[in-house]
């Protein structure tokens, strides 16, 4: 950012230290690093600098630096990296610079105001558990990143559940494309209505006003770990919506198509900690490898299948579960000059065309608590 505004982090063999030297406006501040004496500096060293929002991270050697290793500046505008040596020679090898971010729990940092003037707005705290949005009435907003015209943005997103909340209210997501206000792109899980809502304007003029639905068929196989011949353990995602099972049969011949296994298959599942039966009909039990059940809609996190036959086992490979809806899902954007590709929980969805100028990322809700968290964002 010129001679008055950068970062300097470097080695100084002759002090046997690693410095930081921190000028802004012109104003120096030097902090220099005790490193061990049996640091070779005669050999190759890693030297990583990890930015995020204003703070700076330094790891030498894949580990954290010893001594001051984060570093908090005020710079503002964009910079660039550089190499230097100073009264000394030197070999660099491996360089690798990465423009973005990949942030978590307590290190995310940074959302604020958009580039273009647009005031975040609403109660965004981080915590050990992301960043929260905790106003359940009113639309809220906050931005980051520079001005970029490729990128790829990957968020998990959780809606709050808590005594007060209202389970099938309110809408949360992103803005993969913010510019300002008409000029985005607009992405929102609608857990109300149960479908990913899909908005933007380009110049001023909607280009997109798209629905998808949130229901979808997914397979789970057993989680071994927690099962056995006797009993299979199935992991749902966390308050899972369903109301449907498709029962994969797991035999070796023909003939065992025949056997009816609802004779003696129980199955229970999980919710808030505590394990329910579940009361199904068997809507299809065909002679097939497929046997399909209905049942109520419940909220689960897990299912189990015990079998009470003569060989005491489960004949269940994998099941089809028509998840109606979840309390959280993963959200992955590729912005590129005509497009932007959607990705919901690691499947593409969408594909919205559109010539965005350089855009920043966004998060919002409305009438509605959330979380995000594990939000990574990289230039193309």
């Amino acid at each position: 950012m010129g001679a008055a505004n950068f970062l300097e982090v470097g080695f100084n063999p002759k002090e046997g230290t690693w410095y930081s030297r921190l000028m802004k406006d012109g104003k120096e501040l030097v902090k220099k690093n005790k490193l061990s004496k049996e640091f070779n500096f005669s050999v190759y060293h890693s030297l990583s600098v990890y930015k995020n929002a204003q703070q700076f991270d330094v790891l030498i050697d894949d580990n954290p630096a010893p001594g001051n290793n984060k570093i908090t500046s005020t710079f503002s505008a964009q910079g660039i990296p550089g190499l230097f040596t100073e009264n000394s020679s030197a070999s660099f090898d491996g360089a690798i610079y990465t423009p973005g971010w990949d942030e978590y729990n307590s290190t995310i940092a940074g959302w604020n105001n958009s580039a273009n003037g647009e005031k975040a707005t609403g109660r965004w705290t981080v915590s050990k558990n992301g960043i929260s949005q905790s106003e359940d009435k009113g639309s809220f907003s906050a931005f980051k990143g520079d001005l970029l015209n490729q990128y790829e943005f990957d968020i998990q997103i959780y809606k709050n559940l808590n005594k007060n909340a209202q389970p099938d209210k309110g809408t949360a997501g992103i803005y993969p494309v913010y510019v300002d206000k008409d000029n985005y792109l607009q992405i929102g899980l609608n857990f109300k209505s149960g479908n990913l809502d899909i908005s933007g304007k380009l110049k001023g003029a909607a280009i997109v006003n798209s629905v998808l639905p949130l229901k979808r068929k997914v397979v789970k196989y057993p989680d071994p770990k927690y099962g056995d011949g006797l009993m299979k353990f199935y992991p749902l995602k966390k308050n899972t919506e369903l109301s449907s099972l498709e029962i994969v049969k797991s035999v070796y011949n023909k003939g065992e198509f025949l056997v009816n296994q609802f004779d003696s298959l129980k199955i229970v599942y999980r919710y808030n900690g505590e394990w329910h039966p579940l009361d199904f009909k068997v809507a299809a039990r065909d002679n097939q490898a497929v046997n399909k059940i209905e049942f109520g809609k419940i909220t689960a996190n897990a299912l189990r299948l015990v079998s009470s036959a003569a060989d005491n086992s489960v004949h269940v490979y994998k099941l089809y579960v028509t998840e109606e809806k979840t309390s959280d899902y993963n959200l992955r954007t590729v912005k590129l000059d005509d497009k932007v590709i959607l990705f919901l929980d690691g499947k593409q969805v969408a594909e919205i065309k559109g010539s965005w100028p350089a855009s920043q990322v966004g998060l919002f809700s409305k009438d509605m608590s959330v979380t995000y968290n594990g939000i990574t964002l990289f230039e193309r």
